[in-house]
């Protein structure tokens, strides 16, 4: 069983157990006051018959001689009628205390769990981060074998210290644990495909065509998304990534510069992000083409 459905379980038997208790008083309090009430309304109608023998009484007042008595169904009725009231209420309350200890469950839940997934996209993100930069250094140093040189020793040197700072962020985010970002602007995706094409050096030939199309979403997730789709396709590419936009979805399509093609942390971590901005990924082989697409939810 769940943690929180034990949780649920035990405020739950918590609950019934306490207004068993609290119940258990009101009655015998209950039971009290009205004996107490019983033999003041007795002792009032008594006084009253010493002055006129032929008072009417109450239908619940029983006279046997010269003592009066009040009828057992009355007290009956009116215990039940008391008691139905106090279960019905209590019911009501118990029930809407219930509910909103359950959401308030729901609430810690899904937050861990956007914690949990929060943690693992970082992971995800340093490991793919990491594996580039690895396989940079390892590009770089057997050049460096044959050719020695200084602009490759600087090449190496800039991007340790880009990676450096990669990971500096990555922790600083981790100590805050924050959730990820909920502010949201407005973004043209030719614009923001041209800025992003600015991260890359590429000889290979990025095309962005289609319609203008302008989407609310947080600007750093969908950075993250595109960028590392962008990154995969340069990656990959033999000669052209084609970019075009259109009403709702935006296709990302490359050729490919060898057989095997890259299809591992990057696109998990754009299939989480799009995932939890309601966004879908698709992603296929056509041909000798492998094609991305991010539809959005504009509704």
């Amino acid at each position: 069983m769940k943690f929180e459905n034990r949780l649920f379980i035990t405020f739950a038997v918590a609950l019934v157990l306490v207004f068993s208790i609290i119940n258990l008083f009101v009655i015998y309090f209950f039971i009290k006051e009205q004996s107490r009430y019983e033999t003041e309304i007795i002792l009032s109608y008594q006084e009253l018959l010493r002055y006129d023998k032929n008072y009417p009484l109450p239908p619940f007042i029983k006279k046997t001689g010269e003592d009066l008595t009040i009828e057992p169904i009355y007290k009956e009725e009116y215990f039940k009628k008391f008691s139905q009231t106090v279960l019905i209420w209590e019911s009501l309350f118990l029930l809407i205390l219930m509910y909103i200890f359950y959401l308030v469950i729901k609430l810690l839940v899904r937050r861990e769990h956007e914690y949990e997934n929060f943690l693992k996209l970082i992971t995800l993100i340093l490991s793919h981060k990491i594996g580039n930069y690895l396989a940079l250094v390892k590009t770089n140093l057997e050049i460096l074998r044959y050719k020695p040189e200084d602009r490759i020793i600087e090449r190496l040197k800039m991007h340790s210290n880009i990676l450096n700072d990669e990971i500096k962020r990555l922790i600083d985010a981790v100590k805050r644990i924050p959730m990820l970002p909920k502010e949201k602007d407005f973004i043209n995706l030719k614009d923001f495909f041209h800025e992003i094409c600015l991260n890359f050096e590429t000889e290979k030939k990025v095309k962005i065509t289609g319609k203008e199309l302008t989407i609310k979403c947080n600007r750093e997730i969908l950075s993250h998304i595109f960028f590392l789709l962008l990154d995969n396709s340069i990656k990959y590419a033999k000669n052209i990534i084609h970019v075009k936009i259109f009403n709702n979805s935006v296709v990302i399509r490359n050729d490919f510069a060898e057989t095997s093609h890259g299809a591992g942390v990057g696109l998990q971590i754009v299939d989480y992000l799009c995932k939890i901005n309601g966004f879908k990924l698709i992603t296929r082989v056509k041909g000798d083409y492998f094609i991305s697409v991010v539809v959005f939810n504009l509704s």
